[in-house]
């Protein structure tokens, strides 16, 4: 009878949390790891009280806040539960760069509004139009 506990130790790998960050990685992997996923945190966490200050409601505000609120669940079972080294690197990482875009994008709304000028940009022409000028066709609207 073989159990998960044998088939993963005999991988090489080894899941529970922190001590499983130490195994798989060492001291200076989970020290990194760690500082990574604390930082990604604290970036979600900034996300959530621009959301929460500004009390926006259109789609991107709430994907936003729906991104770093799972940014963090994931954060906190990674650290306390799971401890997968390579997990963390392929599902938080990419989040981490989507988190930050967000927040660029919620800074420059905030910037927008201060200026007097709409949170939104509205298109100002098709994309097919600028498509086509962009290719060097005369735009179909002359």
């Amino acid at each position: 009878v073989v159990d998960t506990y044998t088939m993963y130790s005999g991988l090489g790998v080894f899941y529970n949390g922190t001590l499983g960050f130490m195994v798989n990685t060492g001291l200076p992997g989970t020290i990194v790891m760690m500082l990574f996923m604390i930082m990604g945190s604290l970036l979600s966490l900034r996300v959530i009280g621009l959301l929460r200050k500004h009390r926006w409601t259109d789609s991107f505000s709430r994907l936003a806040a729906l991104s770093a609120s799972f940014y963090l669940a994931q954060a906190f079972t990674t650290i306390f539960l799971h401890g997968d080294a390579e997990g963390v690197m392929r599902f938080l990482g990419m989040q981490t760069g989507l988190l930050l875009v967000m927040e660029y994008h919620l800074q420059q709304r905030i910037l927008r509004a201060q200026e007097g000028q709409p949170a939104t940009v509205e298109p100002t022409e098709t994309p097919s139009q600028s498509a086509t000028q962009l290719i060097g066709f005369p735009s179909a609207q002359r």
